[in-house]
């Protein structure tokens, strides 16, 4: 056997152990500061576990789990469930299967916001937010009419108040756009409109910078494949005129000043309205993903992975974190340089690989975001050359 061969084997042998002695990928959120709720979405079944540390867990309302807390009952043959399949990151993802009959409620996640609210005010974001979600959508359904559609308006977050007011509306829209509209306590107190002045044109595309400097054809989000999206705001920022950014896959298609509107004119920077309940009849309390809580309309079908609210607005450099941009290196694109990108490395050397990677791979191994103890390259490094020559002087 060639020494090569030898060396190869061995390297996959070792990652393959500092890879089982990780954490999984998506147990740990990938940025940290002013976390308020992090859904991972590897296992869950009624219940999807809040890794942020704050147990704000969210209640899977679907075909299986018809009550509501308002006590009336969900009727429909929806399902929610958990994807081990086709995850972005870490062991699974959301499915959400909005019902294709006229006449059914849609499927949802429930956050409680107005519980949180109540029992943890504090962290309700209030002067500054991020959202950020993982989505693959595989079809956009507008025959089955008004709210029955799926993805014609796709709700990733709803927001309401008791103002009342729907305070954030973070959707997918059907012509392949991303809709922001942002708002404050009471209904007329817009803070954030994707489609306003001073932008043109509507909502933004994924491509809108290059449509706004070049005059780019439009390019939807694409269908049945992974994208990212964030949403950010603070009030505090360019000296209390405030700042929001919209992005797609890591790269920002729309920001400024607050250009919401109230009676004609700006609204500026304001704080953010509450979580809470807005009436008696709606579907989920303050706060919940998969449609709005009033008509049930909106819905989004699909999948969806590494779900994140901030009571802050990231940089820019963070939302690349949380999209996963990928370092040299990185070959399995999960946001950092580790032992499983060898595994990818040794598997595609000769075809999709070459000595340059492994040699950007060493250059970057172990770099942020940091998910478990993993050996320095040096360390690793040392080993194989040593097991490498005892395999050599065996096979002598």
């Amino acid at each position: 056997m060639k020494l090569d061969s030898i060396v190869i084997k061995i390297a996959a042998a070792a990652s393959l152990a500092a890879v089982a002695a990780m954490p999984a990928l998506g147990s740990t959120p990938l940025v940290t500061g002013g976390l308020t709720i992090y859904y991972d979405f590897d296992s869950f079944t009624n219940t999807v576990m809040d890794g942020s540390g704050n147990g704000f867990n969210a209640k899977v309302q679907d075909a299986t789990r018809t009550a509501l807390d308002n006590g009336n009952t969900l009727l429909t043959t929806g399902v929610i469930s958990n994807d081990t399949t086709n995850p972005k990151r870490g062991a699974g993802a959301v499915r959400l299967q909005q019902s294709g009959e006229l006449f059914e409620d849609p499927v949802f996640l429930d956050l409680d916001g107005g519980v949180i609210k109540a029992n943890f005010p504090a962290k309700v974001p209030k002067a500054a937010t991020t959202v950020a979600a993982w989505l693959n959508i595989p079809e956009i359904r507008t025959d089955l009419g008004g709210n029955y559609n799926w993805n014609a308006s796709g709700s990733i977050l709803q927001s309401q108040t008791a103002g009342p007011s729907f305070s954030g509306h973070y959707q997918l829209e059907g012509d392949g756009r991303i809709r922001w509209a942002l708002r404050g306590e009471f209904q007329a107190q817009n803070i954030v409109n994707s489609s306003g002045a001073p932008f043109t044109g509507g909502h933004p595309y994924p491509n809108q910078p290059d449509i706004d400097a070049n005059g780019a054809s439009p390019e939807p989000y694409p269908l049945n494949e992974w994208f990212h999206v964030a949403f950010t705001y603070d009030k505090n920022a360019n000296g209390g005129a405030g700042e929001f950014g919209m992005y797609f896959n890591g790269v920002k298609i729309r920001g400024g000043a607050p250009n919401g509107l109230t009676d004609g004119e700006p609204t500026g920077a304001i704080d953010l309205g509450a979580w809470d309940d807005r009436g008696a009849g709606d579907f989920f309390d303050g706060l919940g993903i998969g449609a709005v809580p009033d008509s049930g309309g909106r819905r989004l079908h699909g999948l969806m992975d590494e779900f994140y609210i901030f009571d802050r607005a990231l940089t820019p450099t963070e939302i690349g974190k949380l999209a996963m941009v990928a370092s040299p290196g990185d070959f399995d694109a999960d946001g950092d340089v580790d032992g499983a990108d060898f595994l990818v490395w040794q598997r595609g050397f000769g075809t999709t690989y070459d000595a340059a990677d492994l040699a950007a791979w060493k250059a970057n191994f172990g770099s942020a975001p940091a998910i478990g103890a993993v050996p320095e390259p040096s360390t690793m490094l040392l080993a194989l050359c040593t097991l490498a020559a005892l395999a050599r002087v065996r096979s002598r």
